[in-house]
């Protein structure tokens, strides 16, 4: 599992198209425009053989950001680009439900994005540390 973090004082994402390399039954609803104050963003692609294991080891990684910056909501935004490995669009749209589920168990408060659209977005990033963690 590929995890690419910012620390953003303001975002917003908003779903222009769907994508054409994902399978229609894994694309979900079209999101409007959503606007974020003070969050963490959050790239995710799953990858091939990423399990249950992974998604504790993520939900370790935030516990470890939240005490170098602060807890803060996250923002899950599907990015199947970040690797050449990627996992089938349906078994990577369950394991990402499975992440949300995972880190709001752990008192997270989570807004997942759609899976399945290219999006015009936009972030404005604190310049300390962890602003961008991989």
């Amino acid at each position: 599992m590929i995890l690419e973090c910012y620390q953003c004082s303001s975002c917003y994402f908003e779903d222009t198209e769907p994508s054409s390399k994902i399978d229609s039954c894994a694309i979900e609803a079209r999101q409007q425009r959503v606007d974020f104050k003070d969050v963490i963003v959050v790239f995710v692609c799953v990858e091939r053989y990423d399990d249950h294991e992974e998604l504790n080891q993520a939900a370790l990684e935030f516990s470890a950001l939240s005490d170098l910056i602060g807890k803060r909501p996250i923002v899950l935004c599907p990015n199947v680009h970040l690797s050449i490995d990627a996992e089938p669009n349906e078994q990577a749209v369950l394991l990402i439900n499975e992440l949300d589920k995972t880190l709001v168990s752990a008192g997270y408060d989570v807004h997942r994005l759609s899976f399945g659209y290219h999006k015009r977005f936009g972030m404005e990033c604190n310049g300390n540390v962890g602003s961008v963690v991989g």
